[in-house]
């Protein structure tokens, strides 16, 4: 597990800001630490 600085936590919360949309959706995804990559990504609106 690894504990994030308060400068790690404000630049991922940034980051997801960027993602904001006018319609909220629900999403799932996994992450391959490995290929440092998202994969099976699925969103679907509500």
């Amino acid at each position: 597990m690894t504990t994030l600085t308060q400068s790690e936590k404000e630049a991922i919360m940034k980051d997801m800001k960027s993602f904001d949309e006018p319609m909220p959706a629900v999403g799932i995804f996994w992450y391959d630490p490995e290929e440092h990559d998202f994969f099976g990504v699925y969103k679907k609106g509500i």
